[in-house]
């Protein structure tokens, strides 16, 4: 590459782009000439990516690897993020070099890296891996849980689709699998990593979990092509490869059916809420877990970008799917990991905590072509269950859609279109998050037009040294803020309602109906509901059957809302002698008082986890308030 197309090259990388004219302009030649060594770049990069005119600017498409190879310096060197992914590829892969080589690589201090290894040491400890040296790095941990992180991993690898393993492709052609192009990518990246786990020695041992995977009818065409002499090892990638397929079978749909209804069941028992059009809410849930089937039953692990924010802002909704998938039949889906619980905490909080006002529609617009754009469909359906894609199209074709869409998700910057959302072809932790809080608009309570009102008044009486920082960090500011008012304003705790009065315990009583009355009497002093919700709560128990039993000798009466109910309120009856209620032993009465706000089900994700723990339960069982409150609020904290 000749010395200005370099620095034509380096230009357009650093920048995110130059038009024709800033690029005639800074190195003073003519259109032909820029034209000329945009097709000499491009000659020379083929095997990395090309340079293109999308949006009347020359924008570099294609892998990130190129900025270390032609030693560019760019964002991508000093983003933790991608330089502990190259070093975590290096070590998971037996690659790594040498320190030098590493920094030079990522063009960064050699101290730079050495911090990068402590905290990716540190890292992979949480995850029960050690990271040790002995000549060389090298991952301590059972083999199972190795490969499970390297997995995660391959869901964050921006050069992903450059991995095409002629085996996967054929075991897909002559299996006809119908395996997506990110499927083919995830496999041929996992087999090469594991051809070289099994080279180095480190093989499976405890397989019997996926013994089934011999009957899958392409066994013997994966153990032909693969040529693997290790059963253990051909079973697991039997296993992982029904894992990204869409495999169906009669029994198998009647098994996911049953556990969503089951879910759905549990749900509305420990939430107290009833789910609205619930035949459509179990389809879409159903449609999600039997493209997930595989990965479940085999315990395979997926990359939930939108975890960290659901367990921050949504902890209590996460607890209630929790305990309601635990309290479920299912052998495969009742051990679910928390990544899986996320996904149907969106699906559900979608439905009782409105995450979202309206469905947004999204249209993806990605230049790279159908591969690129089949894989970031593929990933929003992953990290974001309840999207709705309206389109996937091509920059000439947005003109013309006819389909309306809130939002374009594209991998290019389209400066003429509004609401857009841009992104990696494979998406990065920080992407998804920002899909995460436009699309179901968290944090969504401060404008932009506010902040830039607020940095006009600063540049009246201050001079601004940065002011995309200064605007990023108010607009941060200003969102924790609303967020911690929001969660404040709508958080009912419940040590705060359940005071010293709501707590009683009595010997017996005649009947349960006794038992809801007695249980109400605080509630219907404190007003917080009227005569008529009692009456309610026992017709209801009477017609359905004792719905209202959430655990063994634990019932929560409720009824549905018809404004005779002033407030959120809960009281606890515990009678020494058990009850009969509709066939069930009853000792402890759990009065719930809801509005139709959903505004109890933070206070319910705190009962359900003592419901589940015996020693706590013990307590509550005493009726003693100081000693009830002290465990209560070890919960809230």
């Amino acid at each position: 590459m000749k010395n200005r197309q370099y620095k034509i090259f380096q230009s357009i990388l650093q920048n995110n782009g130059l038009s024709l004219q800033e690029l005639m302009d800074n190195y003073d030649v003519s259109k032909r000439t820029i034209y000329y060594d945009i097709n000499e770049i491009n000659y020379e990069i083929k095997e990395y990516g090309k340079i293109e005119n999308l949006n009347r600017k020359f924008i570099y498409l294609g892998d990130e690897r190129i900025y270390a190879k032609y030693k560019i310096k760019s964002d991508i060197s000093s983003d933790v993020e991608y330089r502990h992914r190259y070093i975590i590829e290096k070590i998971f892969t037996d690659t790594f070099s040498t320190i030098d080589e590493i920094s030079e690589d990522l063009l960064v201090s050699k101290g730079t890296i050495f911090n990068d290894i402590k905290e990716i040491k540190d890292y992979l400890h949480l995850e029960n891996i050690d990271l040790v040296f002995n000549k060389k790095y090298q991952l301590k941990a059972d083999e199972l849980i190795i490969r499970d992180a390297y997995i995660n991993y391959m869901y964050l690898d921006q050069d992903l689709i450059s991995y095409v393993d002629p085996r996967i492709l054929e075991v897909n052609r002559r299996a006809d699998l119908h395996l997506t192009d990110y499927s083919i990518s995830l496999l041929s990246k996992f087999v090469i990593f594991t051809d070289n786990r099994i080279k180095s020695g480190n093989k499976l041992k405890e397989t019997s979990l996926y013994d089934d995977a011999k009957n899958f009818y392409y066994y013997n065409i994966l153990e032909n092509v693969m040529d693997y002499d290790d059963e253990d090892e051909l079973k697991y990638l039997a296993a992982f490869v029904a894992s990204m397929t869409k495999l169906k079978s009669d029994k198998l749909n009647s098994n996911i059916k049953k556990f969503v209804n089951e879910l759905i069941h549990n749900f509305e028992k420990y939430a107290a809420v009833v789910i609205q059009n619930k035949d459509d809410f179990s389809k879409d849930i159903t449609r999600h877990l039997s493209s997930s089937y595989y990965r479940l039953k085999f315990k395979f692990p997926i990359y939930n970008g939108s975890l960290k924010e659901i367990k921050k802002d949504y902890s209590y909704l996460m607890d209630l799917v929790k305990i309601s998938v635990k309290n479920t039949n299912s052998a495969v889906f009742s051990e679910m990991r928390e990544s899986e619980i996320g996904f149907l905490a969106m699906y559900f909080g979608a439905r009782v905590e409105s995450f979202s006002k309206r469905e947004n529609r999204v249209v993806i617009v990605c230049p790279n072509g159908r591969v690129i754009s089949k894989m970031l469909e593929s990933q929003l359906y992953n990290y974001l269950p309840t999207i709705n894609i309206v389109g996937v199209v091509s920059i000439h074709e947005l003109d013309e859609m006819s389909a309306q869409f809130d939002y374009i998700i594209s991998t290019i910057p389209l400066e003429k279109y509004n609401n857009v959302i841009l992104v990696k072809p494979v998406l990065t932790p920080h992407n998804i998050s920002i899909l995460y809080e436009k699309l179901l608009n968290i944090n969504s309570v401060i404008d932009e037009d506010s902040i830039n009102q607020i940095i006009d008044i600063v540049k009246d009486y201050a001079e601004i040294k940065d002011e995309e920082k200064l605007k990023k960090a108010l607009l941060e500011m200003l969102i924790y803020k609303n967020e911690a008012i929001r969660k404040a304003d709508n958080k009912i705790m419940l040590s705060q309602v359940l005071d010293e009065n709501r707590i009683r315990k009595i010997k017996k009583v005649s009947d349960w109906k006794e038992a809801i009355n007695i249980g109400s009497e605080i509630l219907l002093k404190e007003a917080s509901i009227e005569k008529s919700y009692v009456e309610d709560m026992i017709e209801s128990i009477e017609k359905v059957g004792p719905y209202v039993v959430i655990s063994d000798g634990i019932a929560m009466p409720h009824a549905k809302y018809k404004y005779n109910v002033s407030k959120v309120d809960i009281s606890i009856l515990i009678i020494e002698e058990a009850v009969d209620m509709e066939g069930k032993d009853i000792d402890t009465f759990i009065i719930l008082a809801n509005l139709d706000n959903n505004d109890h089900i933070q206070m319910l994700s705190v009962l359900t986890d003592i419901l589940n723990d015996k020693k706590s339960m013990e307590i509550l069982k005493t009726a003693d308030y100081k000693k009830v409150n002290k465990m209560i609020k070890g919960y809230e904290d």
